[in-house]
């Protein structure tokens, strides 16, 4: 059984008031400014589902590549991609020719007065020389021969872009958006809106206390609340309405009885033919004992998505069983076929800001990585247990990440910093270790902290506000 939530975001789009404007910036941002953009989200907070919308209003003298990265792409096989939808052949060209020929066929485009864009989904994904071809399109060579580049990526690729291998970016403003969590108002808003224009719009399982219970599970995150939704709608069917469980419309439960009385008549005239026949079957007929109602509806408990426990099963009181229909949600909701629909948006206001300072110079190479506890000194960090125990909606700053623990430690005895954590996580299939920096109730007051921070500090990292859910969730995924 699909649920309307399986296809948030792709055929229907829940646009709250901060993400369309989002929407009408980016698109102004790529007509009017020359600089790179990154939209910072983590990981199931909707980046995807936001350029979706992007892609599906392009304005009409725009020339769109977009690409889904990964640890694979090579920077041969991505200029090779965008060349070959420039319908260039560039099989077998070295690199210096790739980028020759796609440098020149940029300034040809621009020429003929169309704006070439590159959007990069999961950019942070990419290997380091893809990561650094894709940055210089955006920032490197004459004005004429420069993509418009979008980058949407998880925060950690601050930390990334802070290495001396990116120096381009130490001295250029980027553009930074990032996609806001759902509150609890927005995820009722949310959850009617999917509802609505489906057989499920009548049903009423969602009540104050299972939204909270959405809203505590999720920390506002889309991915997790369309899960938390799903199984919430699928525990209700079958424990209230397993007969439109079996059957969620009215025109498939009439063709469904028009089988089963075809059936039906065919049997009773099979019966006949074999009572005419061989009577004698019929002399001792014996009776089946009949199942309980119940177990005729134990298949509709295998539920294909994963169990999201400690979600509580739905208690509803029979009131709640009653049809009531949802009324139309006020919130903006855009439900169209995929295309290219050309449209003028009004431009908004622009605002740039500084990024990244000159970074962390390179330490030497080390022979062989250690186990953090030898090569850096772990006395001063809270124990990794300290990180599971933290509250999942609280907040914490990320400072820094590597690959080279000798980096942590510099970084370490250079700044006097204390309620410090590390984790470990993976990025580029190497290990990725990670400085986090206190325990926080809110963003305001991560906010504050960082404010508080030494220039020297912020010169060689750009602090992350993160929150423990997301840590505790990649934690969870480690060996």
């Amino acid at each position: 059984m699909l649920y309307p939530f399986t296809k948030a975001g792709k055929d229907t789009y829940y646009a709250s008031s901060e993400l369309a404007q989002r929407i009408n910036l980016i698109q102004h941002l790529i007509q009017n400014s020359e600089q790179l953009l990154l939209i910072l989200a983590e990981a199931g907070c909707g980046k995807t589902a936001l350029l979706h919308q992007v892609t599906k209003q392009v304005n009409e003298h725009w020339w769109v590549y977009q690409i889904n990265a990964s640890s694979a792409l090579s920077q041969d096989s991505l200029l090779s991609g965008i060349l070959t939808a420039f319908n260039v052949k560039a099989e077998g060209k070295e690199t210096a020719t790739l980028q020759e020929n796609l440098r020149s066929h940029i300034a040809a485009t621009r020429y003929n007065s169309q704006l070439p864009v590159l959007i990069v989904d999961d950019a942070h994904l990419l290997p380091l020389p893809t990561l650094k071809a894709v940055v210089d399109l955006a920032l490197s060579g004459e004005m004429q021969t420069r993509m418009r580049v979008i980058l949407s990526c998880e925060p950690q690729i601050t930390s990334i872009l802070a290495t001396p291998e990116f120096e381009i970016v130490h001295d250029t403003l980027i553009h930074t958006l990032d996609v806001p969590r759902l509150s609890k108002a927005q995820i009722y808003e949310y959850i009617k809106a999917y509802l609505y224009s489906t057989p499920y719009g009548h049903m009423r399982p969602f009540t104050d206390e299972i939204l909270q219970t959405i809203y505590d599970e999720s920390a506002g995150v889309p991915a997790e609340i369309n899960l938390l939704a799903e199984q919430v709608l699928h525990r209700y069917i079958n424990q209230y309405q397993p007969e439109q469980a079996a059957s969620p419309s009215a025109g498939g439960q009439s063709r469904r009885l028009s089988l089963i009385t075809l059936l039906a008549m065919t049997l009773l005239a099979a019966g006949g033919v074999l009572y005419l026949q061989y009577p004698e079957l019929f002399t001792s007929p014996s009776k089946m004992p009949s199942a309980p109602y119940e177990k005729l509806y134990e298949a509709d408990n295998d539920y294909s998505r994963p169990s999201l426990e400690p979600l509580p099963d739905p208690v509803f009181p029979q009131s709640e069983i009653e049809h009531s229909v949802y009324p139309p949600s006020q919130t903006t909701i855009i439900e169209e076929p995929v295309q290219d629909i050309p449209i003028k948006t009004t431009p908004p206001v622009v605002t740039t800001a500084p990024v990244i300072a000159p970074s962390i110079p390179p330490s030497p190479k080390p022979t062989t990585i250690q186990p953090s506890d030898t090569v850096l000194d772990t006395t001063s960090l809270h124990p990794h247990t300290w990180l599971q125990k933290q509250n999942a909606n609280h907040y914490t700053i990320q400072l820094l990440g590597a690959h080279d623990l000798l980096n942590l430690k510099r970084f370490l005895a250079t700044h006097q910093l204390t309620d410090m954590a590390l984790f470990k996580t993976r990025y580029n299939d190497k290990a990725w270790f990670v400085l986090l920096q206190g325990s926080y109730a809110n963003r305001e007051q991560a906010e504050q902290v960082i404010k508080g921070f030494s220039p020297e500090l912020l010169a060689v990292t750009r602090p992350w506000i993160r929150t423990f859910s997301s840590i505790q969730s990649q934690l969870k995924t480690q060996p």
